[in-house]
């Protein structure tokens, strides 16, 4: 059955791609703007113990714009899943190591960066952070979710330079996808 978004499914790797790059930017903009803040988000790893001294440090302003962030960061795990889970859907079934057909781990780096927005968000809302057992949301999600990412995107860098192989030795221009199987997004 011919799928009418087959025929503009070439389009979509460049948009995805673009996409992608754009958001990574904008993050790296995002990051050096709140790194005065000294976001837990922003850490590969700490301790509870940690945690809750960062919380318990923050005055007031300081904390209505860690409360912001944190709100916007809700947004930002959509749309970065969306991204991840559309990229790897539109892998190349053929060479691309079957990952297409697993796009939920697109969504491992959201799961586990929502896990940790929720405790923080605990954290930031608490009277006593030092009682709320709720860090350990935080303190487990946020390395789980760099780990997340990093498995996603390995994988999908590694895929991605497997085709881009592929349509070389094939003769074809890197950015030609018509060699490609082609196979409906949805």
């Amino acid at each position: 059955m011919n799928h009418p978004i087959i025929m503009i499914k070439p389009y979509y790797r460049p948009v995805v791609w673009i996409f992608f790059l754009m958001f990574a930017a904008a993050e790296v903009i995002i990051v050096r703007q709140v790194a005065t803040l000294n976001v837990l988000d922003a850490r590969l790893f700490y301790s509870p113990c940690q945690a809750v001294s960062l919380i318990k440090s923050l005055d007031q302003s300081t904390m209505s714009a860690y409360r912001i962030f944190n709100r916007v960061d809700f947004i930002i795990i959509a749309l970065y899943s969306i991204l991840l889970v559309l990229w790897f859907r539109l892998l190349d079934p053929d060479v691309d190591l079957n990952l297409r057909g697993w796009p939920w781990l697109g969504l491992l780096p959201g799961i586990f960066d929502l896990v940790e927005n929720i405790g923080v968000a605990l954290l930031l809302n608490s009277s006593q952070p030092e009682q709320n057992p709720e860090v350990w949301l935080a303190v487990l999600g946020t390395p789980l979710k760099w780990l997340g990412a990093l498995l996603a995107l390995s994988l999908l860098i590694f895929a991605e330079i497997r085709g881009l192989r592929r349509r070389l030795l094939q003769g074809r221009p890197w950015y030609d996808l018509s060699g490609d199987q082609q196979t409906p997004l949805l």
